[in-house]
């Protein structure tokens, strides 16, 4: 039985890793007719069932409910241009882009024909970041400290890593916007971000042209601060949160599912298991189709992703990247 009944025909821009398994999950679980340009003929054909164009001139054959933005990140706004332009709403994979070009034009366009947006931050469908976003709700937090480390040449075990969009400048790579689910997660929490301080770069010669570390100091207008640390190199691959209040203190791992808050009472542990990694983005693909069946705007539509993301390009363009 499908999650969501009602028909829509969608059409995917990119079959990389998220695409594929966005487009397996949207078939398997949603009442939808697939489409997806493909760069070249020859690529997993009839993949998932998947019908395939290989020019946007087969694609204007068609009216379209819905356009996936799953292809490199420099390409995110000239794709949503296209669709927009065409009255399709858009699901995109984070980050929106990684430059401003193009998103004023865009904006209006989504403004005009009422279009429905999300862009993809799946850890705000996680449990545990749930579970602490409840926990914090009537509580005076002071600080945080997120940290998403991992190991790039680990990372996609298929492909070489240098080879990646992460490791390319010119297809929108880099911490800074590749692991901006820790600050979009954090804005989640703490309110808009208002500034941003700290250091980005390279650190290693892991044959990448993109920066490998990031040490971000975030001012939240709740007046919370944040600091994040992000990079590519740590074979440790540790992705934690760290939260204190005035009268707790609360650590949260999203690797070991472990969730530890002290307070004056003592401490309280708890486990929050994920079985299966595509939960989660199954919870965020039936909030953006039942958003469009309610005609309401998705969490995190185009205009409120801007606020983490601008802030964020303001940083890298400070430190020279």
């Amino acid at each position: 039985m499908k999650i969501v009944s009602q028909k829509y025909r969608v059409i995917f821009f990119g079959l990389g890793s998220i695409g594929r398994r966005l487009s397996q999950l949207v078939q398997e679980h949603f009442a939808t007719e697939i489409y997806a340009l493909r760069t070249k003929k020859g690529e997993t054909p009839g993949f998932y069932g998947v019908h395939e164009f290989f020019s946007l001139a087969e694609v204007d054959t068609l009216p379209f409910d819905v356009a996936f933005v799953t292809n490199p990140t420099a390409f995110h706004v000239d794709t949503a241009l296209f669709c927009a332009q065409r009255g399709m709403n858009l699901y995109i994979e984070k980050p929106l882009s990684d430059s401003l070009k193009g998103v004023p034009f865009l904006l209006e366009l989504i403004k005009s024909k009422k279009l429905r947006t999300h862009v993809g931050c799946v850890l705000r469908f996680d449990p545990l970041l749930n579970a602490i976003k409840h926990f914090i709700k009537d509580r005076t937090v002071i600080g945080a400290h997120a940290v998403c480390k991992t190991f790039l040449p680990r990372w996609r075990p298929h492909r070489d890593y240098r080879s990646s969009y992460s490791a390319k400048k010119s297809l929108g790579g880099g911490v800074l916007l590749d692991l901006i689910h820790e600050p979009d997660y954090l804005a989640w929490l703490f309110g808009p971000i208002e500034a941003i301080e700290g250091e980005a770069g390279k650190r290693k010669n892991h044959e990448i042209e993109t920066e490998d570390y990031g040490e971000l100091f975030i001012l939240h207008n709740s007046g919370v601060r944040s600091h994040v640390s992000l990079d590519y190199f740590d074979e440790r691959e540790e992705r934690t949160i760290t939260l204190w209040g005035e009268d707790f203190t609360l650590e949260g791992n999203l690797r070991t599912r472990t969730l530890k808050i002290r307070t004056k009472k003592g401490e309280l542990s708890d486990y929050y298991p994920l079985f299966d990694r595509n939960s989660l983005y199954l919870a965020e693909l039936k909030h953006f189709f039942e958003c469009l069946i309610s005609g309401i705007n998705p969490m995190n539509d185009i205009f409120e992703h801007l606020t983490v993301l601008k802030p964020l390009l303001a940083f890298r363009e400070r430190m020279g990247l």
